[in-house]
C-alpha cells in the first residue's frame, strides 16, 4: 500500500534575518506541518533570495523510487548532489530534463519500474508538463525559426550538451560543456546571461576539465540562436562539418602534450594584466604547455567575463611574467588516454601554450594552425664560407649533438664545460646568422634565439636570466644563438666598472651552457682573454669575395620567382652584380625588393628591378658608405 497521502506540495521560504535561515512562511494545516511532508512524494519549494529577492522553485524529491529514477536520469550533470538521502532538484534544470524523464516512463529504460516507481515518475512529469505548459508554447513557437528570446534561454541549454562558440584570442571554432547558467551582472550593472561550462586541457601537468565562463549579452525581443555569443551546437547549420573539424583538432590537441618542435602561421594571443593581447605569429614555435607554466607562473587564461581594459600595447617577451592572477587550475576531474573518446575530444581546448622563437614571445597558439616542419638544406647550401670550415663546424655540433650523457667530458665541477661554446666573428652579413641556421636545419634542431639587447644589464638579474635561457635551450635541445654578443667579449677596461661586472658574470655563467651555444659579434677591437679561453672554436668571417657574392645572387635569385616565371639575369649581370660592393644581407633585401617590384608590374624579376630596387636607398648608401658601395653597376 502506498505510504503517501498526495503527489506534492507547493511550499514557499524566505529568509528570516533572526535565524539565519530560510524558513517556511505559508500556512499550514496541522496535518501539512513541515516535519509531515515526507507523506508526499515530491515538494515543489519556492526560495525567494534574501538579496535580489527573485524566487527560485526546487523539487525536493520525497519518494525513493522517484529519486533513484533521477539519479540515473540526471547523472554526470554538475552542481546537483545525487548521493544525499534528500535529492532537490532546481525545477528549471528539471524542466530541461523533461524529454529523457518523458522517455524514461515511455520505454522504462532505467529499470526494472514497478508499478509504483512508474506512477511516481508519470506525477512528476504531468506536474512539469502543467507548469510548463507556457514556456513549452512559447519554445516551440520560436524555434521553427531558429529564434530565442533573453528570458528563455535558461531552457535552450541543457546540461552536459555541447555549446558552439569561438575562442576570443585566435576566433577558432570551439565547442565546450554546458554546466549549468545564470543571469549576472557586469561591474558596469549591465545584466548577460553566463554559462558555466567546462572544457578538456592540459596545463603542463593534469589532463583534465578546466572551467570557463561564456556570456550572453542582454537583449530585447527574439534574436536568432546562431547570432548568439554561444549556443548548443545543434543549432550550427554546418554541425556535422563543425563536428568533424573539431574532433580533428582534439585529436591534435592530444598528441601535443609535451614539447614539440612545429610550424606555425596565423592569429596569437597572451594576456598580460588582465588584458587580451593578439598577435600575428609566423615561423617556428615550441609547443611546450610545462615550460610556459614554469616560466609565467602567474598566468591566467582568460573567461568570457573578464572585464578588461584598453590595451596598453605591452608585450610579453622571453621570460616576462604575464598577470598577476591565478594561474590556470584543473577542477580534478583528470581523464585518462583511454577515456577520450569523440565526446571529450570535441571539448578540448583551441590553443596550446609555447614560445616562439622568432618573435621571442610566450603565447597561446591555435592548435588548427600547427603544422609540421618541412626542413630544408636551403641554409647550409646558401653558405660561402669554405669547406674546411664548414667541415669544422658540422663537426664539433654533430659531435656534441650525439654525446652519450654517461661518457661526457666534465669540468672539475660538475655542470661545468659540458656545452659547445662557439665564436663566429666579421663584419654584417656576411653569413654568422645563416651558419645558425644552417647547423640548426641541418640537425633538425630549434634555434633559440636571444640579442644582447633582450638582456638586462643588472649584474643579478642577468645571472638569473642567463641561467632561465641555458635551461630551456637544453630542455627543447636547442642551438643558443646570443647575437650581438660584443658587450660580453670585449676586453674589460679598468674604469668601466659596470661593463666589467657584465663581463664577468657572463664568463661564469657561460661555462654551465650544456648545449650548443653560438656567439656572433662584428664589433669587438680587442677580445677579453678569459672570454676567449672559454669557446671552443672561434671563426673569422672575411667579407664576401666576388666569387662568394656571385654564388649569393644566385642562390637568392633562385628562390625569387613570381607567379610569371623564374627570374632572368644574365651572366654579365651577374658579373657585374657581384662586384658590387654588397653583403650577404644587402644582397637578399635587395633581391627581396625587386621581386616585389616585379610582382607589382606582373613580371617576371628582371635586371631592371634591382636598379629600382637599388636607386631608392642609392642616395643613403652613396652619403654613409662612399660611392664604391653601389659601384658603377648601379649608377
Amino acid at each position: 500500500m502506498c505510504k503517501f497521502q498526495s503527489a506534492n506540495k507547493l511550499l514557499s521560504s524566505s529568509w528570516d534575518g533572526k535565524a539565519h535561515t530560510y524558513a517556511i512562511v505559508e500556512s499550514l494545516k496541522p496535518a501539512d506541518q513541515v516535519t509531515g511532508l515526507d507523506l508526499y512524494i515530491f515538494v515543489v519549494r519556492r526560495r525567494v533570495d534574501k538579496k535580489t529577492k527573485v524566487t527560485t522553485c526546487y523539487v525536493d524529491v520525497k519518494s525513493e523510487l522517484l529519486r533513484d529514477i533521477l539519479r540515473d536520469v540526471l547523472n554526470d550533470i554538475k552542481g546537483i548532489s545525487l548521493n544525499e538521502s534528500k535529492l532537490s532538484v532546481e525545477q528549471n534544470l528539471l524542466y530541461t530534463t523533461l524529454p529523457e524523464l518523458e522517455l524514461c516512463k515511455s520505454r522504462n529504460e532505467i529499470a526494472p519500474l514497478d508499478q509504483e516507481g512508474t506512477l511516481h515518475l508519470g506525477l512528476l512529469v504531468d506536474y512539469l508538463r502543467s507548469a510548463y505548459a507556457d514556456t513549452t508554447q512559447s519554445i516551440q513557437s520560436l524555434l521553427p525559426t531558429g529564434d530565442i528570446t533573453y528570458d528563455l534561454l535558461w531552457a535552450l541549454f541543457k546540461p552536459n550538451a555541447l555549446v558552439y562558440t569561438t575562442c576570443s584570442g585566435t576566433h577558432k571554432p570551439r565547442c565546450v560543456r554546458y554546466n549549468f547558467g545564470g543571469e549576472k551582472k557586469t561591474m558596469a550593472g549591465t545584466k548577460y546571461w553566463s554559462l558555466d561550462c567546462s572544457y578538456l586541457g592540459f596545463n603542463g601537468e593534469d589532463l583534465g576539465l578546466f572551467p570557463i565562463e561564456l556570456k550572453i549579452a542582454k537583449f530585447r525581443g527574439a534574436k536568432y540562436i546562431k547570432a548568439l555569443e554561444a549556443f548548443p551546437l545543434q543549432y550550427h547549420a554546418e554541425a556535422r562539418t563543425v563536428r568533424a573539424d573539431l574532433l580533428g583538432c582534439g585529436r591534435k590537441f592530444m598528441s601535443l602534450r609535451g614539447t614539440y618542435h612545429r610550424c606555425y602561421n596565423g592569429s596569437a594571443f597572451y594576456v598580460r594584466d588582465g588584458q587580451q593581447v593578439e598577435v600575428r605569429i609566423d615561423g617556428r614555435i615550441m609547443v611546450d604547455a610545462a615550460c610556459f607554466r614554469k616560466m609565467n607562473p602567474n598566468y591566467f587564461r582568460p573567461t568570457a567575463s573578464s572585464e578588461a581594459s584598453s590595451d596598453d600595447g605591452s608585450i610579453v617577451t622571453s621570460f616576462d611574467l604575464a598577470s598577476e592572477t591565478s594561474p590556470d587550475q584543473c577542477e580534478g576531474s583528470v581523464v585518462g588516454q583511454a577515456e577520450t573518446t569523440d565526446e571529450f575530444l570535441l571539448i578540448c581546448c583551441p590553443t596550446v601554450p609555447g614560445f616562439s622563437l622568432r618573435h621571442k614571445l610566450w603565447v597561446e597558439f591555435a592548435v588548427a594552425d600547427i603544422k609540421e616542419i618541412e626542413w630544408s638544406s636551403a641554409p647550409f647550401d646558401c653558405l660561402t664560407l669554405p669547406d674546411e670550415q664548414k667541415e669544422t663546424i658540422m663537426a664539433v655540433t654533430e659531435t656534441e649533438a650525439s654525446r652519450d650523457p654517461d661518457h661526457e667530458f666534465d669540468d672539475f665541477v660538475n655542470g661545468k664545460g659540458r656545452g659547445v661554446i662557439v665564436l663566429l666573428h666579421g663584419n654584417p652579413g656576411v653569413g654568422k646568422t645563416l651558419t645558425a641556421e644552417a647547423i640548426a636545419e641541418h640537425r633538425q634542431k630549434p634555434i633559440y634565439s636571444i640579442s644582447a639587447g633582450d638582456l638586462p644589464t643588472d649584474t643579478s638579474q642577468l645571472e638569473s636570466q642567463l641561467f632561465k635561457i641555458f635551461q630551456v635551450a637544453r630542455h627543447w635541445d636547442a642551438i643558443l644563438l646570443l647575437d650581438e654578443a660584443d658587450v660580453f667579449l670585449e676586453k674589460r677596461a679598468p674604469k668601466d666598472i659596470v661593463r666589467n661586472g657584465v663581463v664577468s658574470v657572463f664568463l661564469r655563467t657561460m661555462e654551465y651552457c650544456q648545449g650548443i651555444m653560438l656567439l656572433t659579434t662584428n664589433r669587438v677591437t680587442e677580445f677579453d682573454p678569459a672570454a676567449l679561453s672559454r669557446i671552443h672554436l672561434k671563426m673569422k668571417y672575411d667579407d664576401l669575395k666576388s666569387s662568394a657574392k656571385g654564388e649569393v645572387w644566385r642562390i637568392f635569385l633562385s628562390r625569387a620567382c613570381t607567379a610569371y616565371g623564374d627570374p632572368i639575369i644574365s651572366d654579365g649581370d651577374l658579373k657585374r652584380l657581384s662586384n658590387a660592393h654588397f653583403n650577404g644581407r644587402e644582397i637578399r633585401n635587395t633581391i627581396a625588393i625587386a621581386r616585389k617590384i616585379a610582382i607589382k608590374q606582373k613580371s617576371i624579376v628582371l635586371f631592371s628591378h634591382l636598379e629600382k630596387a637599388v636607386a631608392a636607398s642609392k642616395e643613403f648608401l652613396i652619403e654613409f658608405n662612399g660611392p664604391d658601395h653601389v659601384s658603377s653597376v648601379f649608377l
